[in-house]
């Protein structure tokens, strides 16, 4: 069975696979009040194995899961056999990034240690029935964490879901040149916006390529989405769908998102906390003109 599940957190973002025996984490984010850290998530489902621990970019709100994950890797509580961050991350380019995103060299010490540990970064990664594909931007072109995001395209069985960490315009427009990413694009049908919905990580030409049916804004006090953003993201959603049904979801109004399928034989559901039925669809390929530069309520949509 293939689980995919969006956490609702108030700082960074957190999202775990789960298929078969393959696990991957995506992101440490955490709930400071609920009390949500992906380790206390892990060990309460008996997981004390990742296959892959995916931190598609540095942040205030993640690093603190990411301490508390790694810190139990380097004590041996935990296995992890691949971290992957941006390749061009790395003990030479860490001094200036981290002085210029957080302002303190505090945390460079443990980034270090912890890049030394780092898996190379293949382009794509089959784990059984999924494929994971990753697109990145380089040092020294971008100089903040944003975006360097690591971004991971995953596949499995009609499911195609876009994680593009806390990119930002610029740096979509940047892969855009990709003529791979725009073909990655045109299949999503599931997109997680990026950087919970700010304004700056909405980049309008990618709609020139993609088509999703759902979008899913991981927020929550601490980093609400922004009203005009998400009104474009509607906007978008109704330019290429005539359904009125509800295709944006944010976790701080739906809470955990989960994405599950029992086998290839069966359709997708989306059970989220807080909401109501509707279904999903597969992305529709179309061609534009390209620009460059517990006890809660169930929703289950179904992904024909």
């Amino acid at each position: 069975m293939l689980n995919i599940r969006i956490f609702e957190v108030d700082h960074g973002f957190c999202a775990a696979i789960q298929n078969g025996d393959y696990q991957i984490l995506i992101d440490c984010g955490y709930h400071s009040r609920s009390g949500f850290f992906p380790v206390r998530y892990l060990f309460s489902n008996s997981i004390r194995h990742l296959n892959y621990l995916i931190m598609p970019t540095f942040t205030e709100g993640s690093l603190a899961g990411f301490y508390d994950l790694i810190g139990h890797s380097f004590s041996n509580c935990f296995t992890i056999d691949h971290l992957l961050v941006n390749p061009s991350i790395d003990r030479d380019s860490l001094p200036e990034l981290v002085v210029r995103n957080f302002q303190t060299i505090n945390s460079l010490k443990f980034l270090n240690d912890a890049c030394q540990r780092c898996s190379s970064v293949e382009r794509t990664v089959q784990l059984g029935d999924i494929e994971l594909s990753f697109f990145w931007n380089t040092y020294p072109e971008f100089l903040d964490f944003s975006n360097l995001s690591l971004v991971t395209f995953l596949s499995s069985r009609g499911i195609n879901m876009l994680f593009p960490g806390n990119l930002r315009a610029e740096g979509w427009r940047t892969l855009l040149r990709n003529s791979k990413f725009r073909e990655q694009l045109r299949q999503v049908n599931v997109l997680v916006a990026s950087n919970h919905g700010q304004v700056n990580g909405y980049c309008s030409e990618i709609f020139d390529y993609c088509n999703p049916h759902l979008i899913i804004l991981s927020n929550h006090d601490c980093h609400q989405a922004s009203p005009s953003a998400v009104r474009q993201y509607e906007q978008q959603l109704q330019r290429v769908q005539k359904s009125k049904q509800p295709r944006l979801l944010t976790t701080r109004n739906a809470g955990m998102i989960t994405i599950q399928q029992a086998s290839s034989n069966n359709p997708a559901q989306v059970i989220t906390e807080r909401s109501r039925v509707y279904q999903l669809q597969p992305a529709e390929v179309y061609q534009v003109e390209a620009r460059i530069s517990g006890n809660a309520q169930r929703k289950l949509f179904h992904l024909e």
